[in-house]
């Protein structure tokens, strides 16, 4: 009987132990990409860019919570990179027929606050020119400043061919106070432009940034003295002196952050709280 080469042996099985360790790691390549790209589609990511911007706003957010901090806030966040990227159907979010805070429930307003990103405002180049306020984008012939004078007024008269305001009355809210000169009113950003930018706006296109300057919900009529003393001041340094406004104030401030996906700094997200649950 002849006898069986060992090296035959030690070929096929080297062989078929080859063939099968080859099939397990394509199986498990296989495995892998199927749950990144399941990760990827639930949190609405896109490309190797909106990877690293969800991993970079998540540690941004875990830096921002303390061990010791009772209001512990290290979810992971969901960001809408759509928004954040210009594509789809624009910036706002399904709130896009809210036109004031006073739309807005106490509840939702907590919601939005619960699911905004915190981190610090960061310092960027910002230019009040890139975003174009006192638009007319809804095309009925009066700009975003005529607009909130028409609507916020009693007895508001205007010309038909400019739009320009020729009378009327208003009492603004952030101090209560009537005024009977248009002339002398401001119109307030309740998230300021510069504030916005720094704190995740710079990343909106042109389009966003314009919609954001122009939108009903972040206007508010003001006299020009209170309009000043707030500035660019976010919610942890400025609130309007009549409280009755504030649960409104605050409303409409965390709903735009959400609506176009800004982050927040802790601060004033602290502050939006202590309003939502103490006034509203």
């Amino acid at each position: 009987m002849a006898r069986r080469r060992p090296g035959n042996r030690g070929r096929g099985g080297g062989g078929g132990g080859g063939l099968k360790g080859g099939i397990l790691t394509a199986i498990s390549l296989v495995l892998v990409i199927g749950f990144a790209l399941a990760w990827a589609q639930s949190n609405n990511i896109k490309g190797i860019s909106g990877a690293l911007e969800y991993f970079r706003t998540w540690s941004a957010q875990i830096q921002d919570c303390g061990v010791g901090d009772l209001d512990w806030r290290c979810e992971t966040p969901i960001p809408d990179y759509d928004k954040r990227e210009g594509g789809g159907e624009g910036a706002a979010k399904p709130s896009e027929n809210v036109t004031s805070g006073a739309d807005v429930s106490p509840t939702s307003a907590l919601a939005f606050l619960d699911s905004i990103s915190l981190k610090n405002s960061e310092e960027v180049e910002y230019a009040r020119s890139d975003w174009k306020h006192w638009s007319d984008l809804d095309g009925n012939g009066c700009d975003s400043r005529e607009d909130t004078l028409i609507k916020s007024g009693t007895n508001v008269t205007s010309d038909p061919g400019t739009c320009k305001i020729t009378g009327g009355s208003w009492v603004e809210p952030y101090a209560n106070s009537t005024i009977t000169d248009s002339s002398k009113i401001d119109i307030d950003h309740v998230v300021a432009l510069s504030w916005a930018a720094s704190n995740g706006g710079q990343a909106l296109n042109a389009d966003q940034k314009q919609q954001l300057a122009n939108d009903p919900l972040n206007l508010y009529i003001s006299k020009a003295s209170e309009n000043r003393s707030k500035g660019d001041k976010g919610p942890g340094d400025y609130l309007p002196p009549n409280e009755a406004f504030q649960c409104q104030y605050v409303t409409s401030f965390v709903t735009v952050v959400d609506k176009y996906s800004l982050t927040m700094p802790k601060s004033d997200a602290e502050a939006v709280r202590k309003v939502l649950e103490t006034k509203c």
